[in-house]
C-alpha cells in the first residue's frame, strides 16, 4: 500500500497539516489538534500526491491522464490543463514540487511542469530509459531547477525552464539501492536521502560533490 500523502504549511504560530483519505483531503490545525477544512468535491480518482502552497492545495490522483485540482479553504477552484495524452499505461505519481513559476509533476516516466499563474502545460519531460523516478526535491537556492532520483541510485539535477539535464551523478556505494526520498536539509548541503530497505538516511551538497562520478553536463543553462 502506497503511503499516505500528506502536505505541511507554516501558518503563523501554527502548522497547517494537509492529507489525504481516498478521495477527499482534509486540514488540520496542528497546534489545536482540529479539522479546519475538509474538500469538496471529491477527486475522480484516489489521490496520490499533496503539496501546500500559500493559501491553496494541489491535489493530483489517479486518472488516465495527467490531472491536478486546486483547492483553497476546501473547495475547488482550478484546474491544471491535463497532460500525458496518448501514453500507452496509466501514470504513477512520485512527487508534486512547486517553487518560482512552476508546478511541476514528478512521474515514473519523467516530469510534466505548468506555469503556476495561468496553469498551462508548459512542456512535458520524458526520461530515458536509465531507470525509473523514485524521488524529487526543489533546493530553494537552485533557480528553476530539481534534483529527482532514480531506481539505482542515481541523482540527476534538471532545468525546468528549459528541459535540460544539467548533471548526472551516481555514486558507486549507492548503486543498485533505491532512493525512496529526497529532501532539502540546509542551504549547505541542500539534499538528504533517504534509501529504501537499507534504512538509511544520508546527507549530500551537491554544490561540491566528492565520490560522485557526474556522467556529463549540459553547459548551456538558462
Amino acid at each position: 500500500m502506497p503511503p499516505t500523502p500528506f502536505s505541511i504549511l507554516p501558518l503563523g504560530k501554527t502548522f497547517q497539516l494537509t492529507t489525504a483519505l481516498s478521495n477527499t483531503i482534509q486540514t488540520y490545525d496542528v497546534r489545536r489538534l482540529n479539522l479546519v477544512f475538509a474538500s469538496s468535491p471529491p477527486t475522480p480518482g484516489t489521490i496520490c500526491q499533496i503539496a501546500a502552497h500559500r493559501d491553496v492545495v494541489y491535489v493530483a490522483f489517479e486518472d488516465p491522464l495527467v490531472k491536478v485540482w486546486v483547492f483553497k479553504r476546501g473547495k475547488r477552484i482550478a484546474e491544471l490543463a491535463a497532460a500525458g495524452e496518448g501514453r500507452k499505461k496509466a501514470t504513477e505519481w512520485r512527487d508534486l514540487v512547486i517553487f518560482g513559476d512552476w508546478v511541476v509533476g514528478v512521474l515514473d516516466w519523467g516530469m510534466v511542469v505548468w506555469k503556476r499563474e495561468t496553469r498551462e502545460v508548459y512542456t512535458e519531460i520524458e526520461m530515458d530509459g536509465r531507470g525509473e523516478v523514485t524521488a524529487a526535491v526543489h533546493p530553494s537556492t537552485y533557480l528553476n531547477k530539481i534534483v529527482i532520483a532514480r531506481m539505482g541510485g542515481m541523482l540527476e539535477i534538471w532545468n525546468v525552464k528549459t528541459g535540460c539535464g544539467l548533471v548526472h551523478m551516481l555514486r558507486l556505494e549507492l548503486l543498485f539501492a533505491n532512493i525512496c526520498d529526497l529532501q532539502q536539509e540546509s542551504l549547505y548541503h541542500p539534499v538528504a536521502g533517504c534509501f529504501h530497505g537499507r534504512g538509511a538516511i544520508r546527507n549530500y551538497n551537491l554544490g561540491a560533490i566528492p565520490g560522485y562520478l557526474c556522467a556529463w553536463y549540459w553547459i548551456f543553462d538558462g
